[in-house]
């Protein structure tokens, strides 16, 4: 029995959201496997990028000319993720790195950090702020914090 579907679908569109998935490769990096997708619900964007790598990330932006708001920082903040050419290429407002305090990692690096401050993007780690969302509007959006 194979264990992946038949087909995989490559994007979802509704009157008000659309959710299109990047990448379904199989590739020996197993944090290039994860799920990435970029979703729309009005024109709020969000691009989601699990635990892809710099490579990844470079495939996609030149694969794909997208808009986003929101980066859900790739592999918690790691120092092989959000590349410059990712930053340059999408004018990102929200950082968002989910991360815990303490980490055995020291996650988010230094470097990922300053990459996101030379962009002007708000950084907004699950570490000091706990669980966070975005309660979007028409043409408003509330961001959402509940504390750890």
């Amino acid at each position: 029995m194979n264990k992946y579907p038949e087909k995989i679908v490559d994007f979802i569109e509704t009157k008000f959201l659309k959710i299109t998935l990047l990448s379904h490769q199989i590739r020996k990096n197993e944090n290039d496997n994860s799920i990435l997708f970029h979703g729309c619900i009005y024109q709020t964007c969000a691009l989601f990028l699990a635990d892809a790598t710099t490579l990844v990330e470079e495939e996609i932006v030149n694969q794909y000319h997208m808009k986003a708001m929101i980066l859900k920082v790739a592999h918690h903040g790691s120092k092989t993720s959000t590349s410059e050419i990712l930053l340059n290429q999408i004018a990102f407002q929200y950082g968002i790195i989910s991360v815990g305090e303490n980490n055995l990692y020291a996650m988010p690096h230094s470097v990922v950090l300053e990459r996101l401050k030379k962009y002007h993007i708000n950084i907004l780690e699950t570490k000091v702020l706990g669980t966070i969302g975005f309660k979007i509007r028409k043409k408003r959006y509330t961001i959402l914090s509940f504390p750890p």
